[in-house]
C-alpha cells in the first residue's frame, strides 16, 4: 500500500449494538515508500489493522508526573492532582511513596481504562518543552522532589510552594526522558500480560509548544527516541508536538511555511528511525484556522 505523505484522518467508529460513537481526530503522517504492513498496528485501505483483524483505536488521555526520589533517581507516578498526599489532600487516593506503589497506582488506572473499553492510552507528562525563553533550552517536564524526611511529602520552599527539578536536554542526556518512557511502556506490558483480553497500546506526547527554537536538538532527540523504541509494538504512535501555537510564545508569528519546515524536520528524524510507528501531532482551532 502506498500512503500519502500526510493523511488527515477524522474517523468515526460506531458499534451498532450499543450505538456508541467515538471520534478520533488525528493527523497520521506516513513516509512515502515505507510500508506499514510490518507494524504491530498498521493502516490498510482506510482501516487500522492488528494482524488480520480490524483495530479501532479508542483513545483516552492519561497524565503522569515525574518524581525525583530520595535516591535522586527519576521515576513516573500518577498525576499529582489524582493523589491524596499526607498533609496535602489533592485527590481521592494515595499514589504511594516508592517505585512499587507508584507503578501499582498507574496499573490501577490502566485496568480501569481497559475495562471502560479504551485500547490506546495517550500519555501526557513525559514530553519535552522550551523552558528558558532567553536561551531557548529544551527541558524535561518538572519533577517533584520526594522529601527524605517524609516520603509521602514533596519538598517545599519557604513560601510553601513545591520545589521542582528540571533537566535540561541535549545530546549528552537524551537517555533520561527515554528511560521514563520505557518505564511506562513496561507497566503497560505488565498490564497486557495480566489482561490479554483487554490489552492496551500507548501513544506518547513527545513535545509541547515552541520547540522550533531548538528544532535541531529536538530532531536529534526524536531520532534517538525512535531508534531506541523502533521494535516496540506496544507503542501505537508518537505525538511530536501538542497544540504548538497555543503553547507557543506570543505573538504567534511563525508562518505556516516555517512551521511546516520544523514539523517536517521532526517527522522525518523520527520516522526514519522508527518507520513502523504512527506519528501524529495534537492541534486546536488556533493551530490550523489560518
Amino acid at each position: 500500500m502506498k500512503a500519502k505523505d500526510i493523511i488527515f484522518n477524522i474517523k468515526k467508529f460506531a458499534d451498532l449494538k450499543t450505538a456508541f460513537l467515538f471520534v478520533v481526530f488525528s493527523i497520521v503522517m506516513f513516509n512515502t515508500g515505507i510500508s506499514q504492513v510490518d507494524s504491530f498496528i498498521y493502516y490498510d485501505n482506510d482501516t487500522f489493522m492488528d494482524g488480520c483483524d480490524e483495530f479501532y483505536p479508542v483513545v483516552t488521555a492519561l497524565p503522569v508526573n515525574v518524581i525525583k526520589d530520595v535516591n535522586n533517581e527519576y521515576h513516573i507516578m500518577g498525576w499529582v492532582d489524582y493523589c491524596h498526599w499526607h498533609g496535602d489532600p489533592s485527590g481521592w487516593y494515595s499514589c504511594g511513596y516508592d517505585t512499587v506503589s507508584w507503578r501499582n497506582s498507574i496499573k490501577n488506572h490502566l485496568y480501569t481504562i481497559s475495562q471502560m473499553g479504551f485500547n490506546v492510552v495517550r500519555v501526557n507528562g513525559l514530553q519535552l518543552a522550551i523552558g528558558d525563553d532567553t536561551n531557548s533550552i529544551i527541558q524535561s517536564q518538572p519533577a517533584y522532589i520526594q522529601d527524605p524526611n517524609d516520603p509521602y511529602l514533596f519538598v517545599r520552599n519557604d513560601s510553601g510552594e513545591f520545589v521542582k527539578d528540571f533537566l535540561f536536554i541535549n545530546d549528552t542526556n537524551y537517555e533520561m526522558p527515554v528511560k521514563l518512557i520505557e518505564e511506562f511502556v513496561n507497566i503497560v506490558k505488565e498490564h497486557n500480560v495480566l489482561y490479554p483480553d483487554t490489552m492496551l497500546r500507548v501513544s506518547f506526547i513527545t513535545g509541547l509548544g515552541g520547540l522550533w527554537k531548538e528544532s535541531e536538538n529536538y530532531a536529534n532527540y526524536l531520532s534517538y527516541l525512535g531508534e531506541y523504541f523502533k521494535d516496540e509494538p506496544t507503542i501505537f504512535s508518537w505525538e511530536i508536538n501538542s497544540e504548538p501555537e497555543i503553547f507557543d510564545d506570543p505573538p504567534f508569528n511563525l508562518t505556516k511555511t516555517v512551521e511546516a519546515y520544523h514539523f517536517g524536520q521532526w517527522y522525518y528524524s523520527l520516522k526514519q528511525a522508527s518507520p513502523r510507528h504512527f506519528i501524529t501531532f495534537g492541534s486546536t482551532r488556533g493551530d490550523i484556522k489560518n
